[in-house]
């Protein structure tokens, strides 16, 4: 596997200079040992880009290099972000065209959660959709403590269950899915 090395993070898109501007990368992890895998399962490099915009952006036609001199080393396809969506690239080289591109962001940053502190252990039970967290503490995400960018702050724990609903109304288009949260310890 080709390792990528992001100094300042050599990466361009290009595109349309209006939509630039709502367009950002987000985060990047350079050295993914294990927190994230790529549908194959393997722990890749990754950029997650976001859409800051009130507008959804095409992204087809982007360029994403980790080469200055080729700003167009890989032309991503037909990729619509929704206003405040998200999409994830995967640095893996693998040239992954089959999707339509279609990316929804069902929880978003900021949404609230239940949560408890993963102090004891708790009922098998949480995961179910009757479980009653009313006893829970709600707040918005992300949620931790530490480096100053939670919008709740938890205090010094290690680890915390969380909740959050969320509907799904054609899952015959359900094609894959993932969960990423934002929790510091």
């Amino acid at each position: 596997m080709k390792r990528f090395y992001f100094v300042l993070i050599p990466l361009f898109l290009c595109a349309q200079a209006a939509v630039a501007q709502n367009l950002r990368v987000n985060e990047a992890l350079s050295s993914n040992s294990s927190t994230f895998v790529d549908e194959d399962g393997e722990s890749v490099d990754w950029i997650e880009l976001f859409n800051g915009s009130s507008s959804s952006v095409q992204l087809q036609g982007y360029g994403i290099t980790d080469d200055p001199t080729n700003r167009f080393k890989w032309v991503m396809p037909y990729l619509e972000l929704e206003p405040g969506g998200f999409s994830v690239l995967f640095a893996s080289g693998k040239d992954r065209r089959g999707l339509d591109g279609r990316w929804e962001t069902i929880v978003a940053p900021g949404d609230l959660w239940q949560y408890t502190p993963g102090t004891t252990s708790i009922d098998a039970s949480w995961i179910n959709n009757g479980f009653d967290d009313s006893s829970w503490s709600t707040g918005p995400a992300g949620i931790g403590y530490g480096d100053g960018d939670d919008a709740t702050q938890t205090g010094a724990i290690t680890s915390l269950f969380a909740r959050h609903t969320f509907s799904v109304s054609d899952t015959s288009a359900l094609i894959s899915a993932s969960l990423h949260m934002d929790y510091d310890d």
